[in-house]
């Protein structure tokens, strides 16, 4: 689990994000997992990983209530891709 990892290892915990995403999809977590599997892609500076990671959320789990968060992710990473 994300408590397995040691503190600050971004990879890690992107491992679990993603395994979550990946293995788990039906779980109530994925779309939490794809939200911040996102936001631990952009903090590392691979935008274009984020924005997948964003736009799959908005794609595959239309009915989430993180949805609106992902939109707000992609809306403020166009805005500084832009700037």
């Amino acid at each position: 689990d994300i408590s397995a990892c040691l503190v600050g290892s971004e990879m890690c915990i992107r491992d679990r994000w993603k395994k979550v995403v990946e293995q788990y999809a039906d779980a109530p977590e994925a779309p939490e997992a794809d939200l911040e599997w996102g936001r631990a892609l952009a903090r590392g500076h691979d935008m274009q990983g984020a924005l997948s990671r964003w736009e799959h959320l908005i794609l595959t789990y239309p009915s989430s209530a993180l949805v609106p968060q992902a939109r707000h992710e992609v809306e403020v990473a166009h805005g500084s891709a832009t700037s």
